[in-house]
């Protein structure tokens, strides 16, 4: 069944009818074609004719980055990061953070929204907002990286410092970068720094180009 804000735009928008074919996708990789039985008032009946199983992209990509201080740049990021191809978004907590609250709700349905238009049939997942250190504690990815540069260390750029791993994360700072002492726990834990060119980027900025050059090169 077809509800809520999806029944609005099959019926409103998309100006669907019974006996119209529709695909429907459920985000897991499954996209169903389907035939509309039913249209009510709060719902849509439909009888699946066929499902396509797309699987899932050989990197599977996670992106912790703190949230930008100007809420609609990081959801312009969540939106083009989608489209290009990531598995889950992480909003970081750091020291320099200037938004320390997002709405988890509004991201997901950025999130489904950008899928459905670029047609990626695994829509990302998004987590709560979590504290830099509690992310760097648990991560689990084999190949983990952080962007970051200072004057007293050169950092490689990113496409020499990830080993073509296809479990992948990197973290991304506010708009005033990582504390130094934040770069030292994340190394001891595995973490490898990376720069991201000589441009200064903004945080969003620097997500879409994460998400665009490691699924160029994988």
């Amino acid at each position: 069944m077809i509800r809520e804000d999806e029944l609005i735009h099959l019926s409103k928008t998309l100006r669907k009818r019974v006996g119209d074919i529709i695909h429907v996708m459920d985000g897991l990789g499954n996209v169903y074609e389907s035939q509309i039985v039913e249209i009510k008032k709060k719902y849509a009946e439909l009888e699946i004719l066929n499902t396509e199983v797309h699987p899932k992209s050989p990197l599977q990509l996670e992106i912790a980055i703190a949230p930008t201080k100007n809420m609609a740049r990081y959801e312009w990021f969540l939106e083009k990061a989608t489209e290009i191809g990531v598995h889950s978004f992480v909003p970081l907590l750091t020291r320099y953070s200037e938004r320390k609250k997002i709405r988890r709700d509004r991201c997901e349905r950025i999130l489904v929204s950008a899928a459905k238009q670029s047609k990626q049939f695994h829509i990302p997942v998004i987590s709560e907002l979590i504290s830099f250190s509690d992310y760097i504690e648990h991560c689990t990815s084999t190949d983990k990286m952080i962007a970051y540069i200072s004057d007293d260390q050169a950092s490689p750029h990113i496409i020499n410092v990830q080993n073509s791993g296809k479990n992948m994360s990197i973290c991304i700072g506010p708009e005033g970068g990582f504390h130094p002492d934040e770069v030292m726990r994340s190394e001891s834990l595995g973490f490898k720094r990376c720069h991201l060119g000589k441009s200064r980027l903004r945080t969003e900025t620097a997500g879409v180009y994460v998400a665009s050059v490691l699924n160029a090169i994988l």
